[in-house]
């Protein structure tokens, strides 16, 4: 588990990783939270950040991109 998820949350440990991320490989990550800003519990917020390394890295091998869009929303049900 990335200790940024336990010291800054979720959202802002995304954020951190996505401009560190688009300044390594010259491609603009925009990060939208939608929604709750309740914490989630920690294996869910583990999950999502993993996800979204993954779902990167998949972006960089594969899609030649410029520019990725990530959107968060977190809803009660």
């Amino acid at each position: 588990r990335p200790t940024a998820l336990d010291d800054i949350g979720l959202k802002r440990a995304l954020a951190v990783y996505a401009v560190d991320w688009s300044r390594r490989y010259s491609i603009v990550v925009d990060i939208q939270a939608l929604g709750s800003p309740e914490r989630l519990p920690s294996e869910v917020e583990t999950a999502i950040y993993r996800v979204i390394q993954e779902a990167l890295t998949n972006v960089l091998k594969h899609a030649n991109a410029r520019s990725v869009s990530i959107v968060l929303d977190s809803r009660p049900e």
